[in-house]
């Protein structure tokens, strides 16, 4: 099943794509880089969580691509072309380290 028919790619932070941005003109996009997915509180104020949704992040990092619409959009909040030119290339290469779907945990 497909979690997202479009537009993938911009379900993010507008910080994030400025940092992305940053790191390109500084040179150092081809550095390790490490991010967590995570949250802020258990949810309904429970004591415990069920880890669940691994193959949706999977699915959505395999199929990351910034469309030509995205793109469109991005420059028209003033990214650089050159930035522009990198993220259409753009595509997701990395170690994913996850608990077992279905694992319980308390936050």
């Amino acid at each position: 099943m497909k979690v997202f028919d479009s537009h993938t790619a911009l379900y993010t932070d507008y910080y994030h794509l400025i940092m992305a941005q940053d790191i390109y003109y500084l040179k150092k996009k081809d550095t390790t880089a490490i991010f967590d997915y995570s949250f802020r509180e258990n949810p309904f104020g429970s004591g415990y969580v069920v880890f669940a949704g691994l193959s949706d992040v999977l699915e959505i990092l395999e199929t990351l691509r910034f469309e030509d619409e995205d793109i469109e959009y991005l420059q028209s909040l003033g990214f650089k072309e050159e930035f522009l030119q990198y993220l259409k290339r753009f595509r997701f290469s990395g170690n994913i380290y996850a608990m077992q779907e279905g694992d319980s945990f308390s936050h």
